[in-house]
C-alpha cells in the first residue's frame, strides 16, 4: 500500500470527522461525551495512587484549571494509546514498529511539562504583581477604606492571575466564608511563599487590632528588598561563572597574540 497515500486517507478522514462533529448534533453526543469522561476518571484512578493524586491536585489548582486529577491522569495514559492506534496502519504498511515509541512517549509526558508549565508561569506572575497590590492595598488603606472596600477596589483595578484570585476570595467571603478562611484558601491555591505571609499579617492584624496598612507596607517593602538582595546575589554568581570563559575566550587569544611574535623571533634567533 501507498504510505502517502494512507496518511492522506487518515488525514482527511480526521477533518471530516471534526467538521462533522462540530456542524451536527449527533444523537446521544452528551451520553458519549460523559461516557468517555468516566472511563478517563475511572482509568486514572486505576492507574494512580493517593499520594500522586494528591500531588497533581495542588498543581492543577496552581494552574488554574478546574479538572480532577483523576480525569488528567485519565487524559495522559489515552493520548498515548490513541497515537499509537494512529500509527498502526503505518506499520501495517510496511513502516518499522519502532516509530510507535517516540510519539507513545512523548504524548504520555507533554501533559505533565504542559501542566507544570504552566503552573509555574502562574506563580510567577501572582510573585512579579505582589508588591504593587501590597503598596495600592496599604494606599487604599491609608485614606480611610475599610479592608473590604480596599482589597476589592485594588483587585478590581489590577490585571493578571493575582487580581482575579483576590476577586475569587471576596466572592466566597460573599456566599458565607469568613475572611480568614477565604484569604487562606486563595494562598493555598496560589502556593505563593510571600502571598502565605501576606495573608497570616492580615489575620494577625484582624486579631490584634494593629493598624492593617503599615503591616502590608512593611511586608511590601521586605518583599522588595528580598528580591533587589536576591539580584545582586545572581548577578554576583553570574560574574563568577563568567570568569573562566573570560580567561579562556578573551585573555588566552589575547596572551597568544601578544608573547607569539615574541617566542618566534626568539626561536629562529637560538635555532
Amino acid at each position: 500500500m501507498n504510505v502517502g497515500l494512507l496518511a492522506g486517507v487518515m488525514v482527511f478522514g480526521a477533518v471530516m470527522a471534526v467538521f462533522i462533529g462540530s456542524r451536527f448534533h449527533l444523537p446521544q453526543r452528551e451520553e458519549l461525551t460523559d461516557r468517555y469522561e468516566n472511563i478517563l476518571r475511572h482509568t486514572g484512578t486505576k492507574l494512580s495512587n493517593d499520594e500522586d493524586k494528591a500531588l497533581l491536585r495542588k498543581k492543577i489548582v496552581q494552574a488554574g484549571l478546574n479538572l480532577e486529577p483523576e480525569y488528567f491522569i485519565g487524559i495522559q495514559f489515552a493520548l498515548p494509546v490513541l497515537a499509537t492506534l494512529a500509527l498502526l496502519p503505518f506499520v501495517w504498511a510496511g513502516l518499522d514498529f519502532f516509530i510507535l515509541i517516540p510519539p507513545a512517549v512523548i504524548l504520555f509526558l507533554a501533559p505533565r511539562v504542559w501542566l507544570n508549565s504552566r503552573a509555574q508561569r502562574r506563580v510567577t506572575a501572582i510573585e512579579n504583581a505582589l508588591p504593587d497590590f501590597c503598596v495600592s492595598f496599604s494606599t487604599v488603606l491609608s485614606a480611610g477604606a475599610d479592608f473590604l472596600t480596599a482589597i476589592t477596589e485594588v483587585a478590581a483595578n489590577m490585571k493578571g492571575e493575582l487580581g482575579k484570585e483576590f476577586l475569587r476570595a471576596i466572592d466566597n467571603m460573599a456566599v458565607g466564608d469568613n475572611r480568614s478562611k477565604a484569604l487562606n484558601d486563595m494562598a493555598w491555591r496560589c502556593g505563593v511563599s510571600d502571598l502565605t505571609e501576606l495573608v497570616r499579617k492580615i489575620d494577625q492584624a484582624q486579631r490584634y487590632g494593629t493598624p492593617l496598612a503599615e503591616a502590608v507596607r512593611l511586608h511590601a517593602n521586605q518583599i522588595i528588598s528580598r528580591r533587589r538582595y536576591e539580584s545582586q546575589k545572581k548577578a554576583g554568581e553570574l560574574t563568577i561563572k563568567l570568569l573562566p570563559v573570560i580567561l579562556v575566550f578573551c585573555l588566552l587569544p589575547m596572551l597568544i597574540l601578544l608573547f607569539y611574535p615574541i617566542f618566534y623571533h626568539l626561536g629562529n634567533a637560538f635555532g
